[in-house]
């Protein structure tokens, strides 16, 4: 059993030898896949660049006007390069069916001798099931064995148990026999003392009573003697086959146990048996599963060679068939050079031709002119005669009957038209005459006029508040309904006009203030300063872990955090070099942050951040009387721009600050100095103060602090 467990060992380890084998082999295919379709797209990236650079110096030699074409030395040697990686890609694409055939036989061969070695354990799992079915056997008749032994032992027991009772009764009676003998005997020597005499002289019956009970009694004591010897030869042999059946029993039982131990030995080595076989079972589904992968791969890759081969070949055709095509094109061009001169030379003739022919037109136009101005200079003196005549008449008509008027409105008509086509200087005078004529004959027009307008402007009035009431009532009442629909449907046109006219107002006002709150907020706005600001300052510095808090929130960037921290820290710990200055009174010239100072500009921060700087960060930098501190800050990025999702998630970090330090300058210096003290930083478009402050500003000291503790809770929790 040991050799076959080492036989599957040794098999398993190599069908995992031929495993990473065949991993190796399958990486190894893989890189030469990879390798011929780097050199195919480097060859189709080659073939492209030639077919693009052709074209272009064909067609520049074309403009160059006879250039020499590029020698031949240069295709030739192109077509054996050319030729050479066809053959180089030909033995790539050749080269993988033999590496699949030999993988597929060294597969195939690992594959029997699995079958072979699943054959044997097959085997020897049969034996050993056979080998188990004979010890069970075995092992039942020795149950039966030793059942028989016990029923023998227990009936040897029992034997030894009846002969121990049988022992204990013989030696009661034995006592009571040796009892009643020294009672007889002490009778007898008291009988003996009375009587000494008489029985020296004559024996009597009493002593013959007495002989015979004496010879009873010994008798009796040998016949006790003997059973007591028989007795005890009977219990020796009781221990002795007691012995014996214990001695077989305790064999029995060490022959079972050593028996139970072995089929437990078997069936531990058979389960060990059946996982191994489980196990290379598996590993044969896998390897087959594995072989299979590989050979469908390999099938790919034959496939994906062919289809390389395919392109190649294509593209050779292509690229014959596109010489073809530059080669004609080139004629096709020389053909079009020499048309288009050819064109050049009839267009110039033509051009001649139509300059000839344009002089002599002009001439002719001028002489045709001259003979229109003629003739137009004929036509307005009779003109001018006939407007006087119609002047006339028409006065007369005037003059004469406005009953006519009304009669035919058609021939008043007629008559101003032909007015106005007659004389254009005076068509609004006599236009206005006309209509004049017009409203005496109408009478009352202008008041008609003015009523229906008023009459009209009521019924939009009505209408436009009452349109779904008019709808129902016209919708009720068939008769008036075209009339009312209409008049509704006037109605709700101009309310729509009137809305959507007030409407687009709004949103034009409501842009034109959001352009303005924009612009305001790019302008950069100035905090209150030391003496205005009551903020209280925190417990904790700039070294703490709110204040390193604060700093994550603004920015994910780990080297800005740094030297923000960096010049915090730098700026809270300037107080004791600036006592050290004053008590030496020293001169600050050489000092920068007491004559520019230092800035520290912040970008990209989202409200509650500037808000934190604000509210946290600023009082602990205030908290030092050595400094001077400004803070700045603005809106980034103005303009109208539209507003969504998309802006709203980028206008929350759209803010920037500026937190200006500089040293406070000792009261014993020059005017000009504190002057200069007084403005440390300039800001283009800066405001004194800013008229959009935050709430923090404005509230009282017991509530910042509560501000201050609950926004740190917040950027905890974020």
């Amino acid at each position: 059993m040991e050799k076959d467990l080492r036989d599957a060992y040794k098999a398993m380890q190599l069908i995992r030898a031929d495993l990473q084998r065949t991993r190796k082999e399958k990486e190894a295919l893989e890189r030469e896949a990879a390798a011929l379709r780097s050199d195919n797209a480097r060859l189709r990236a080659e073939q492209q660049s030639e077919r693009t650079t052709e074209p272009q110096g064909s067609i520049d030699g074309d403009h160059d006007g006879g250039k020499a074409p590029p020698p031949r030395s240069d295709r030739s040697n192109q077509q054996p390069q050319q030729q050479q990686q066809g053959e180089a890609e030909e033995g790539d694409a050749e080269a993988p069916p033999a590496i699949v055939e030999e993988m597929v036989r060294e597969k195939l061969g690992l594959l029997a001798n699995l079958y072979s070695l699943k054959s044997k354990l097959d085997e020897q799992a049969a034996a050993m099931l056979a080998q188990q079915a004979a010890f069970a056997q075995e092992r039942g008749e020795l149950c039966m064995q030793l059942e028989e032994l016990g029923d023998q032992f227990a009936q040897l027991q029992a034997h030894a148990l009846e002969v121990e009772h049988e022992k204990q009764f013989i030696a009661e009676k034995y006592d009571f026999l040796v009892t009643e003998l020294e009672l007889l005997k002490r009778e007898r020597s008291a009988d003996s003392a009375d009587s000494a005499d008489a029985d020296a002289a004559a024996p009597s019956p009493d002593s013959t009573a007495d002989n015979t009970l004496q010879r009873e009694c010994d008798a009796l004591r040998h016949a006790l003697e003997a059973a007591t010897l028989e007795q005890n030869a009977r219990a020796a042999d009781s221990d002795a086959a007691v012995a014996v059946a214990e001695e077989r029993h305790r064999a029995a039982t060490e022959r079972v146990q050593e028996l139970e131990n072995a089929s437990e030995r078997r069936e531990a080595s058979l389960r060990t048996l059946e996982a191994t076989v489980e196990r290379l079972t598996r590993e044969l589904a896998t390897a087959a599963v594995g072989l299979q992968a590989k050979t469908s791969a390999a099938e790919a890759l034959e496939r994906a060679a062919a289809a390389l081969q395919a392109q190649i070949s294509g593209l050779q055709t292509q690229l014959a068939e596109h010489r073809v095509t530059v080669a004609a094109l080139a004629s096709d061009k020389q053909q079009l050079a020499a048309s288009v001169a050819e064109t050049d030379e009839r267009r110039q003739r033509e051009l001649a031709q139509l300059q000839a022919d344009h002089s002599r037109q002009l001439a002719e136009n001028k002489a045709a002119s001259l003979r229109t101005r003629h003739a137009a200079d004929a036509v307005t003196a009779l003109l001018e005669r006939q407007v006087n005549a119609f002047e006339t008449q028409h006065m007369a008509r005037e003059d004469t009957a406005h009953a006519a008027d009304d009669d035919d409105g058609g021939g008043d008509s007629a008559a101003f038209d032909t007015i106005a086509t007659v004389s254009d200087s005076d068509a609004h005078v006599r236009a206005w005459a006309f209509v004049g004529s017009k409203a005496r004959a109408l009478g009352r027009f202008l008041a008609q006029l003015q009523s229906f307008a008023a009459v009209a402007d009521a019924a939009l009035h009505v209408c436009e508040p009452n349109a779904r009431a008019l709808a129902a009532l016209s919708a009720q009442s068939p008769s008036r309904a075209a009339v009312a629909q209409d008049v509704v449907s006037l109605v709700r046109v101009v309310a729509q006009l009137q809305r959507r006219v007030a409407v687009s107002a709004h949103v034009k006002h409501a842009r034109r203030v959001h352009r303005d709150v924009l612009e305001l907020l790019t302008n950069w706005y100035e905090s209150p300063g030391d003496g205005d600001d009551d903020s209280p300052a925190p417990p904790f510095g700039i070294a703490s872990r709110e204040a390193a808090l604060v700093l994550h929130n603004w920015t994910a960037d780990a080297s800005k955090r740094r030297a923000a921290q960096r010049w915090l820290e730098r700026m809270e710990s300037v107080a004791a070099s600036g006592a050290a200055a004053a008590n030496d009174n020293s001169d600050d010239k050489g000092d920068p942050l007491a004559t520019e100072g230092s800035t520290l500009e912040l970008q990209h921060m989202t409200a509650e951040v500037k808000q934190a700087f604000a509210v946290l960060l600023v009082p602990i930098l205030r908290r030092n009387r050595a400094i001077y501190v400004r803070v700045f800050t603005r809106r980034a990025g103005g303009g109208d721009t539209g507003r969504g999702a998309g802006s709203d998630r980028a206008d929350d970090a759209a803010w920037e600050m500026k937190i200006h330090v500089q040293r406070r300058q000792r009261p014993s210096g020059t005017p000009r100095r504190r002057a200069a003290a007084a403005a440390p930083l300039e800001l283009s478009g800066a405001v004194p103060v800013s008229p959009l402050r935050s709430e923090a500003l404005a509230t009282p000291t017991n509530r910042k602090l509560q501000l201050i503790q609950a926004r740190l809770q917040h950027l905890q929790k974020r």
